[in-house]
């Protein structure tokens, strides 16, 4: 029920376009279709994530026609004329999809759910914003969640949701998982799956059955793969045996020179038996290489996953892949960091929901000289809670160059961390200085004392649009940076 009602709330208040500042007027300057077509973003990824748990747990999926039909009104919205009754069909489908739901799941706070549905009324929200002509001063508002001083580096401009950034792999057959592999959950068929993967062409799509539960004991590998599209169909994957925390106990491990995979639409709960916190160590009782895709190769997309109870990270990058995109998807519990990038170029991870991670929830951090990361953004994703204080310090989004490594164009944009604050070190440690960094737009939920974003030795740095409350002292520490816009 908490998940439901923050990421509700938070969706009705992106409509709705609030901010919390301490004095200074708030100025709009968004148009309404593109503050829309990003919630309908997360309208799609919340009902998607549901979709998901009405699979796993065998409920049926309630009729979404409304949905639908607001997805074809919003594609010829060219002005402000029919936002409102796209955005009330948006309204009454995703409170249609909640309410069955939490009863099919006998909770007793549906009430709760419809309450905050009446007083935070998408239609109310989109009257406002069509009355916009080219932006709107409102009365500047203080927080009802914490008595915090609320510090308001800049108003935040919702951001223009990305088209696909690259082609969909091309396939020219389908072909399905055979019903002689146990889809029970009872015996382990991890090597039967990636026997039966790899005895398919290339330039395919390999459907899983949506009902099915496949216990895996060791990662399924993708070698040399190309033009390949993996469809779970809300299918699940998942571990068994608490042994194995390394990158061989991953789900998705590809290997060799692979290009143009996707990945979507599968449950993937890991072994752990600590789930979201940090556990280092060797199995069975701590670890941290288990992943939830490991990403190399060009071209590579994931999308439509629900992942939890993995030893290490939701996702990631390695090899020096070039064009990846990790969207609409929602990590439960990763035991180190939601999302890694170790190396690559053209890195996009947009619209993902992480609930709970032991570390970081977004790190860049090559582990030697020649693993470079370039033009890497991480945007519109909502973060629940990270960090094991007790262990490290916790970051929501850290970048390190202690390997000397290259770290160049790293865009950190219009992201919200709804149970902790934004904190962000970003350190090059002196040797081969970061270049490039941009952080703009995001939103931290929770007070904090002292500094909350750090940066070092960073060459083209901005910081703006950041919304953060504080109990003392001022939101960010910037040391040795040249080419600096902050406001």
């Amino acid at each position: 029920m908490n998940r439901i009602n923050v990421v509700f709330l938070c969706l009705m208040l992106c409509l709705a376009g609030i901010t919390m500042s301490t004095g200074s007027t708030t100025v709009l300057t968004t148009s309404t279709k593109t503050t829309f077509t990003s919630c309908q973003q997360q309208v799609s990824l919340m009902r998607d994530t549901y979709q998901n748990v009405f699979a796993k747990y065998k409920i049926t999926v309630p009729a979404d026609t409304k949905v639908s039909a607001a997805r074809t009104m919003a594609a010829t919205a060219a002005d402000h004329s029919n936002t409102g009754a796209v955005v009330t069909n948006l309204e009454q489908s995703t409170t249609t999809v909640m309410t069955q739901r939490l009863q099919s799941a006998d909770n007793h706070n549906v009430a709760s759910v419809k309450t905050l549905t009446k007083t935070t009324s998408l239609e109310s929200h989109t009257r406002t914003f069509a009355a916009e002509q080219t932006s709107v001063a409102t009365t500047p508002t203080t927080s009802s969640t914490t008595p915090a001083q609320v510090v308001a580096l800049k108003a935040p401009v919702a951001l223009t949701p990305s088209a696909r950034p690259f082609p969909a792999p091309v396939t020219t057959r389908t072909v399905t998982v055979p019903a002689s592999i146990d889809a029970t959950g009872a015996t382990d068929v991890s090597t039967t799956l990636t026997n039966f993967i790899l005895s398919v062409p290339d330039g395919a799509t390999i459907n899983f059955p949506a009902a099915s539960i496949y216990r895996i004991d060791r990662a399924i590998f993708l070698e040399h793969r190309h033009n390949l599209i993996l469809d779970g169909n809300g299918c699940t994957l998942k571990y068994a045996s608490v042994t194995g925390t390394t990158g061989a106990y991953s789900f998705w491990y590809p290997e060799g020179a692979g290009s143009d995979i996707w990945i979507r639409n599968f449950v993937l709960i890991g072994s752990s038996t600590n789930p979201g916190v940090y556990t280092p160590g060797t199995s069975p009782t701590g670890g941290e290489g288990q992943m939830g895709v490991i990403i190399s190769g060009n071209r590579f997309e994931v999308s439509g996953c629900t992942i939890s109870k993995v030893w290490g990270d939701g996702f990631y990058t390695q090899g020096g892949p070039s064009d990846v995109w990790i969207h609409d998807n929602h990590v439960i519990s990763a035991g180190r960091n939601g999302l890694s990038v170790i190396s690559g170029t053209n890195v996009i991870a947009e619209r993902n929901a992480f609930d709970k991670v032991g570390l970081s929830a977004f790190d860049v951090e090559p582990n030697v000289a020649t693993e470079s990361c370039t033009n890497i953004i991480f945007r519109l994703n909502t973060i629940g809670t990270y960090g094991t204080p007790a262990l490290f310090t916790p970051y929501a989004f850290s970048a390190d160059s202690t390997a000397k490594a290259v770290i160049d164009g790293i865009v950190v944009d219009g992201n919200t961390v709804t149970g902790n604050s934004i904190a962000t070190n970003v350190d090059s440690v002196g040797t081969v200085r970061m270049t490039r960094i941009t952080f703009t737009n995001n939103k931290g939920g929770k007070a904090v004392a002292g500094a909350v974003i750090y940066f070092k030795h960073v060459d083209g740095l901005t910081i703006t649009g950041n919304v953060q409350p504080l109990s003392s002292s001022v939101p960010k520490w910037i040391t040795d940076c040249t080419g600096v816009v902050t406001s």
